[in-house]
């Protein structure tokens, strides 16, 4: 409850910023290269690719590039790296993000 009014908390799922996501593949400018022409696989996982056959050199779990929306270079991921793979936690002086605090909540 928020001030005495019920509400209901949704979050982001801790793999819904990774790369073979089908929601998430246009984030990834690797896949439209033309060295990966075919390399998307269908998974087992419904909402998800193989991309196993892929090469993926400017793209990171976690992290989504907004540049075709913002029309400037724009990287968003959560709060210190959340959810994002394990080799951006590693920037000088950074907090280790903390699901409590960096998890996003809708």
């Amino acid at each position: 409850k928020i001030d005495g009014i019920k509400v209901l908390r949704y979050s982001v799922p801790t793999d819904g910023g990774n790369i073979n996501k089908k929601d998430n593949i246009c984030f990834c400018k690797d896949f439209a290269e033309k060295y990966n022409k075919g390399c998307l696989k269908n998974s087992t996982v419904d909402d998800e690719y193989d991309i196993r056959e892929c090469t993926i050199t400017t793209c990171d779990d976690g992290l989504q590039s907004v540049e075709n929306c913002m029309k400037s270079p724009v990287i968003m991921s959560s709060p210190h790296f959340y959810m994002a793979e394990d080799q951006l936690k590693n920037f000088d002086g950074m907090k280790s993000p903390v699901a409590e605090d960096d998890q996003t909540y809708l």
